[in-house]
């Protein structure tokens, strides 16, 4: 189980969305958010808004969305060559506000793994796991909209980025709570 004061507790959250995905579709082994027609093609419609579906405008939308969450950071690294200590430095892109990951990976989900293999410090999962059982988008969105529920600015950001998913999930929960 995910410790849940890791990453400010935003992995248990998560991690827990997996569980109410699944408990939602009581009397079946497959997860509400991979069966639930509407919530995929809310998905579907955010995805093609942002650009996300078609390869002319994805790299674009995508560079777009990496410099808007994420910059560049400078890294030293001391290295030995025969014996000698030397320091390079180099630099890496760092996430800008930590509590974006899960949009981060949203994004990802859209993808199917391509912003995470393309783009360098992106959260998300390779495109592998994404081949091997393709509603993983699905799921892994709807884990990720459970966590970023917590914040309410990054739900406002949520919601900005992903409106209809965001309304079919709301729909979701309420129906049940």
């Amino acid at each position: 189980m995910a410790d849940p004061s890791s990453r400010d507790g935003r992995t248990f959250r998560h991690e827990y969305g997996h569980h109410v995905d699944n408990v939602l579709n009581p009397g079946n082994y497959r997860y509400l958010s991979e069966t639930d027609q509407a919530f995929m093609d809310a998905f579907t419609a955010d995805r093609k808004r942002l650009g996300l579906d078609k390869t002319i405008t994805k790299s674009a939308s995508l560079t777009t969305l990496h410099k808007r969450f994420f910059e560049p950071k400078v890294y030293e690294k001391t290295i030995k060559i025969q014996g000698v200590e030397k320091v390079e430095w180099f630099q890496k892109p760092t996430i800008k506000d930590e509590s974006c990951a899960g949009i981060s990976d949203i994004i990802d989900n859209m993808t199917s793994g391509y912003f995470r293999k393309n783009y360098p410090g992106v959260f998300g999962h390779s495109v592998k796991y994404y081949k091997d059982y393709a509603p993983n988008k699905y799921i892994e969105t709807f884990a990720n909209l459970f966590e970023l529920r917590a914040s309410k600015t990054q739900w406002d950001l949520t919601k900005e980025l992903f409106p209809d998913v965001v309304a079919r999930f709301e729909k979701l929960i309420t129906e049940v709570i």
